[in-house]
């Protein structure tokens, strides 16, 4: 048919699908979004939130919003894309982002882990939408102190912080004023992450789980995982 559309064109999935059930009461909105856009993460984050407020104007609510973090792979622009995508979670009015980046292929852009997703998305909706009581994130940093050699982080959701299957703490790394990434060492100690340098010297960034594929490994005590961030330091 010479009138068939690209899926990938604007507009395309809005009018063949979502506008067609506009007038159907709905609870909530989960998003798992595609790959095809990661490349551009500065238009993907203007247009994700204009779509989150336009379906919302659609149904004349501020419906509950929760969508999914990519996963890892090996595509330069991850990394930026999940961090992205992290602070948005933080911005919009009631959305909620599950991570997904523990669960990656890193050669396949769809991971076959699909029912941990799931369930961390139903997380979200259990404790956000029907108040229940239960952890729905992992680990979320708040605070980053350098002292010395020493920098200390802090983060909120759940009582315990510890490592997938208790290995080592990986994941971790940090920037200094020249711009050269560096691996320090990392443990947790009294339910925060410390990170040794090996010299003193002024730190300006903090990152986790910033590889584009990503074996970082830290998570609470409901399993978990934290979000890939990058964090300043002042």
């Amino acid at each position: 048919d010479p009138r068939q559309r690209h899926p990938y064109e604007p507009c395309y999935n809005y009018e063949a699908g979502i506008s067609q059930f506009i007038n159907t009461p709905i609870k909530g909105i989960i998003w798992y979004q595609g790959e095809s856009d990661a490349h551009n993460v500065d238009l993907y984050a203007y247009n994700f939130k204009q779509l989150i407020s336009s379906w919302r104007s659609l149904w004349k609510e501020g419906l509950p919003f929760y969508f999914v973090q990519l996963s890892s792979i090996d595509r330069p622009s991850w990394p930026y894309f999940r961090d992205m995508q992290r602070e948005i979670s933080h911005e919009v009015f009631n959305v909620g982002m599950a991570v997904s980046s523990d669960l990656g292929d890193s050669l396949n852009v769809h991971p076959t882990h699909k029912q941990a997703v799931g369930d961390r998305l139903a997380l979200l909706a259990l404790k956000n939408t029907y108040h229940q009581k239960t952890i729905a994130q992992g680990p979320e940093v708040t605070k980053v102190v350098q002292n010395g050699k020493n920098i200390t982080i802090d983060f909120k959701n759940g009582k315990k912080l510890q490592t997938r299957n208790n290995e080592q703490l990986i994941g971790f790394e940090v920037m200094n004023e020249k711009g050269e990434i560096i691996s320090p060492k990392a443990e947790i100690k009294n339910n925060q992450v410390i990170l040794f340098l090996d010299k003193n010297e002024k730190i300006t960034k903090v990152l986790y789980a910033y590889k584009p594929f990503s074996r970082a490994n830290l998570e609470n005590e409901a399993g978990l995982p934290a979000s890939t961030f990058s964090i300043g330091l002042k």
